[in-house]
């Protein structure tokens, strides 16, 4: 999908602005930046086409249409050098000037949505997204123009058939395959069978059918499109065929993965090889030739032609780095796949050296690409481009049986560099924009709390009179990059870079530090077998230690599925399964004496609380043996925060969820083995919240044990407990909330909340849940939320979702405590950890979290939260804190299920 994008969005932008100038003439230098581009200087283009915009500003040309063709012009060498921040702010520019000086409804307005979707194409594979913006463009096309022509509409439905295709891979679904056909009906009745546009229109359809997987309709549309061309005479015929040739050939190798037929390797080898003699005596588009030689690769590879393959490799770097910097991003593409074929044929030592240089420029090549991104749009390019490299390294490792320490340790780097990457790097800003001066950020920053929180109302409530979800998403994405750019360079300049030695080197004696890492194995490409490795630092290590667990399938699957199973129906009698031996047994079998462990989990380690295993030798609770601490990343116990200055503590509990006349309803209990016990959940689908008077009881005693250490407390309860109070805190140095909790979705990663169906707000109402995203599907709920909406506010509506919750100001707050069922649950996401309020709280900026994995009990959770409080404002220690808590309530409790679903993280 990615392999023709930059010639084809070259082509079709200046097919676009040719459409939009009826022949009106251009300046000197933008002719000048024109002609600089056409010889593929890029840097050079880019250089002059700002010339260009700064004269037409300086002489008043801004009101001349030939300025918009300028904005447009410029995207195109931008990506081609894969200046992603400096891109996206250009199209934005020329989108918001599209919509000044010629309307929401012009074609050139429709061509800004047109380039955003290539651009989430291009850096981020949203192609969600991208065919939304197509759509949009589309639909405003058809009202300008008829398809009786070649005008913006017939590029419409060329972008419409070819991004459906991609879409159609992952998401069936939502793609709209009848733009395929459309597009070549279309072609024939304008163009005529013996064209040389209907031969590339044939040529289109058959790189729409590569991008579905459907290689046979690939092969048949460009056979159709070689045959074509073969008998016609035109300026351009030498390069259109060689790139026919060549992408016949690359279709015949991916047919290969399916059929095994060396014959189409051979044709496929012949075909690419040809296309590339071609290009190079005819001279043009030379910087194709890099894909093309990595193309032709890996056809060798599968051919065991391995010093051809080498070979080709080696021309295909050459060329590149006549174009772009030994560091550019673009680079990443090509080492990558290298790197990936080289694994796949067994040739480990060449694979490393791809992909250890690939991870080593996305590493570096973050700062600058960071710059000028929402936070979707950094989360899309890290887990479309960053987080598959580092995969496939993680995979080499695997491949090499961790044998090499040289691996290991740069495995553990790349974990420190990339963990947790995008909810650092918010952290960060939100923690520069409560300490800024600065006026205009400020206001950027309330504008965009505003929007956050009416994206959440309108998103419960579709009858609201504003902007449409997309249009308030898209306030919200532009305000984040504003931020995101203003305050890059402080945001970097402040960050310090540990690797595996500085861990090891904090280590006391009888401490372990480890890293767990979820990966899939990778067979030509990603498959669905999981594995987990942990990675095991103790002070005398000469390098990091790899334990491999092969059972990742079971692990996510049948042992979750026993294990949260158990955790429910907490019978107070002879808790007993084997989950330890699956679990921990591995990693145990590799820490002899160590008594404390700091762990950084990842995947399905996140739902699970490790203090609740038996170790079947001892038949004691892991508790009992082992001191874990569980951070986001090990290198965090290299940091030294200054403690808060803060002496508040606000306290949330027993909210009224009815008021004003408005009846709550009194709490359920059920009867397990002889306990009461009464829950702090509800089932979403019927969605009236229930009182908790436990929580009440719970607050009031840790006000007590506040006020006795000299702590200024401030409680709210019942109907004080809102959604604005709960806001207006600022950076306190505890917070504790006691409420219902919720989370609704998918836990592991790749699976989403399917669209309907799901309630989230407490609505009796069954809504459809257009954001699948288990940022708006987890939260808590406060005062006021079994009221009807009509007696709501925006600011108020008695719910506070995890994408809310990153605006609260939390900055230096040592604890947040969430009193609550679910609160630590998500989706998990491989290197981003838990997507849901333990995620939205870290980024407001708390140090550590005291969240719950399952539905709590009220009675026992008041206990739990009295034995914490008690000790940690004794001690200052929020782990022996911690730890004592459940040790005490296992006096009382047997059952891990009322004391083990808490789980503190952080420092």
């Amino acid at each position: 999908m990615k392999a023709n994008y930059r010639l084809i969005l070259s082509v079709l932008l200046l097919l676009c602005i040719t459409i939009n100038s009826n022949s009106q003439s251009w300046t000197d230098e933008f002719q000048n930046a024109i002609k600089i581009y056409q010889t593929q200087d890029f840097v050079g283009a880019v250089n002059a086409y700002y010339k260009a915009r700064d004269l037409a500003i300086e002489q008043g040309g801004t009101k001349d249409k030939m300025y918009f063709d300028l904005l447009m012009g410029m995207t195109g060498p931008m990506a081609y050098l894969g200046m992603a921040s400096e891109q996206g702010k250009i199209i934005d520019e020329t989108t918001e000037y599209a919509e000044k000086e010629f309307g929401r409804n012009s074609t050139q307005y429709a061509e800004c949505l047109d380039m955003k979707a290539n651009w989430h194409v291009q850096y981020t594979q949203d192609y969600i997204e991208a065919v939304r913006l197509f759509t949009d463009s589309y639909e405003i096309k058809k009202r300008l123009y008829t398809p009786n022509h070649r005008n913006p509409l017939s590029v419409s439905l060329w972008y419409l058939s070819w991004y459906n295709a991609a879409l159609a891979k992952d998401n069936p679904d939502l793609a709209d395959l009848s733009f395929i056909e459309k597009n070549v009906e279309l072609s024939r009745q304008l163009d005529g069978e013996k064209s040389a546009m209907f031969a590339t229109t044939l040529s289109n359809t058959a790189q729409s059918y590569s991008s579905m997987g459907e290689y046979t309709k690939a092969i048949e549309y460009q056979s159709r499109a070689l045959r074509s061309i073969r008998f016609l005479t035109y300026k351009g015929k030498k390069e259109s065929l060689a790139q026919m040739k060549i992408d016949m050939g690359i279709f015949q190798y991916k047919y290969f993965s399916q059929q095994s037929d060396t014959k189409l390797l051979q044709n496929a080898s012949e075909n690419i090889s040809s296309g590339i003699k071609n290009f190079e005596k005819i001279g043009t588009w030379r910087i194709n030739l890099p894909r093309y030689n990595k193309d032709l690769g890996l056809v060798f590879l599968k051919l065991k032609q391995f010093d051809k393959a080498r070979t080709c490799f080696q021309e295909a770097l050459s060329i590149q780095y006549e174009f772009y910097e030994k560091d550019s991003y673009i680079n990443t593409y090509l080492l990558r796949e290298i790197g990936q074929g080289l694994m796949d044929a067994g040739l480990l030592e060449d694979a490393l050296k791809y992909l250890s240089e690939a991870s080593e420029i996305l590493i570096g090549v973050i700062r600058t690409d960071f710059k000028y991104l929402s936070e979707q749009e950094k989360e899309n390019m890290y887990f479309t481009s960053i987080a598959p490299m580092i995969e496939s390294f993680n995979t080499l490792v695997l491949k090499d049986k961790g044998s090499n320490p040289q691996l290991r340790i740069q495995l553990y780097n790349y974990r420190l560099a990339t963990k947790g990457l995008i909810h650092r790097n918010q952290e960060k800003i939100l923690n520069l924009i409560n300490k800024s001066d600065d006026a205009a950020v400020k206001d950027i920053y309330r504008q965009w709390i505003i929007n956050k929180n009416l994206f959440s109302v309108k998103l419960n409530n579709a009858s609201i009179s504003t902007k449409s979800l997309d249009g308030i998403k898209n306030d919200i994405d532009k305000l984040e990059r504003a931020l995101s750019e203003k305050l890059h360079q402080l945001t970097f300049s402040t960050t310090t870079t540990y690797d595996w030695s500085d861990v090891r080197n904090k280590l006391a004696p009888s401490e372990a530090a480890i890293e767990l890492i979820r990966f899939r194995k990778y067979e030509g490409d990603f498959t669905k077998e999981i594995y987990y490795a942990a990675l095991i630092l103790t002070k005398n290590s000469t390098s990091p230690e790899i334990v491999f667990l092969n059972n990742g399938n079971d692990l996510e699957n049948k042992y979750l599925q026993e294990y949260r199973s158990s955790m429910q129906s907490f019978i107070n009698s002879n808790y007993k399964n084997d989950l330890y031996t699956q679990y921990w047994q591995p990693v145990a079998n590799n820490l002899g004496d160590i008594q404390k462990i700091y762990l950084s989990k990842d995947g399905v380690y996140n739902l699970i609380n490790l203090n609740t295993l038996i170790n079947p030798a001892t038949g004691d609770f892991l508790l009992k043996e082992k001191d874990l601490v569980t951070l986001s990343r090990t290198d965090e116990i290299l940091l030294n925060d200054s403690p808060s200055k803060s002496k508040d503590a606000y306290l949330f509990g027993r909210p009224a969820y009815a008021f004003n006349g408005i009846k709550s309803l009194p709490s359920e209990k059920t009867e397990n083995d002889g306990l009461s016990v009464r829950k702090r959940s509800v089932n979403l689908q019927n969605a009236t919240w229930t009182d908790l008077p436990g929580t009440e009881e719970e607050v009031l005693a840790i006000n007590d044990l506040l006020i006795s250490n000299k702590l200024k407390s401030t409680v709210y309860l019942k109907q004080e407990a809102t959604e604005s109070n709960l806001r207006s805190m600022n950076s306190p140095l505890i917070l504790h909330i006691a409420t219902h909790g919720f989370f609704s979705g998918e836990m592991l990663e790749n699976e989403v909340v399917e669209e309907g169906g799901v309630v989230f707000r407490g609505s009796k109402q069954n809504l459809q849940v257009s954001e699948k995203n288990a940022m708006h599907n987890s939260g808590i709920v406060l005062a006021g939320i079994n009221n009807p909406p009509g007696a709501k506010t925006q600011n108020d509506d008695g719910v506070l979702t995890a994408f809310e919750a990153t605006t609260l100001n939390l900055q230096n707050t040592e604890l947040v405590v969430l009193s609550a069922c679910e609160s630590g649950l998500g989706s998990l996401k491989s290197g981003e950890g838990v997507y849901g309020l333990q995620r939205s709280l870290k980024i407001a900026g708390a140090d550590a979290l005291l969240i719950s994995l399952w539905s709590v009990d009220d009675e026992a959770t008041s206990s739990f939260m009295k034995v914490f409080y008690e000790t940690y404002l004794n001690s200052g220690d929020k782990y022996k804190a911690y730890h004592n808590a459940q040790k005490q309530l296992l006096l009382e409790y047997k059952h891990p299920y009322f004391w083990g679903a808490f789980e503190l993280i952080g420092q």
